[in-house]
């Protein structure tokens, strides 16, 4: 009898240290694959990372391309401006006269100044009752205009003022290439980036 006992207590103590076993194995299969989920989970946020800090890397070297492209082409615009204005070719002459209309046409007054640098002044000088006419028939009003003493510095262009100077208009070629930069910027930028947050 004692020998059944302790054969049930053998029977029982191995279907214990079975069970435990059994317990410890999907214990440590449930460790396992947490572990390996960690990992998973911790090498698809750096490999994410790092794919994010290599589009940020191109977009920026795409950026650098794109401001340098844009420089390299304003200051071609600029140097091609130096020549049309040095010439001072009948083109630019009209574009003077143009720009000034503009100008002036933008200022809610009658009594007007015109700023041009130093070259200009006669240009202008040469064609003050011209312009006078042309503007305040676009005005519909009589205007007042004179030339300012104050040459500025500028390739070409003009800046057209109130008397009072509370109204600006900038026409200056520079003015005009920086408002251009901009607008190609704009569009220079759409079309790179088009789809790049994808």
């Amino acid at each position: 009898m004692q020998e059944i006992e302790a054969k049930e207590i053998i029977e029982d103590a191995n279907d214990q240290a079975k069970a435990t076993i059994k317990e410890a194995e999907q214990k440590a299969a449930k460790i396992k694959s947490q572990k390996m989920e960690e990992v998973s989970e911790r090498l698809r946020e750096k490999e994410a990372s790092e794919l994010d800090s290599a589009r940020l890397e191109e977009r920026k070297k795409i950026s650098n391309v794109k401001f340098q492209l844009e420089d390299e082409a304003v200051a071609q615009a600029m140097e091609r401006l130096k020549e049309l204005v040095t010439r001072s070719s009948s083109a630019y002459q009209e574009s003077l006269k143009k720009l000034i209309i503009e100008a002036a046409s933008e200022i809610r007054a009658s009594d007007l100044e015109i700023l041009t640098n130093s070259r200009d002044k006669e240009l202008v000088k040469g064609r003050l009752a011209e312009l006078k006419k042309e503007i305040s028939r676009l005005k519909g009003t009589q205007v007042s205009l004179k030339i300012g003493e104050e040459a500025l510095n500028t390739i070409g262009g003009a800046i057209v003022r109130d008397k009072g100077r509370k109204q600006i208009f900038n026409a200056t070629l520079e003015a005009r290439l920086t408002q251009i930069r901009q607008e190609l910027l704009s569009e220079i930028s759409a079309t790179l980036f088009e789809g790049a947050e994808d």
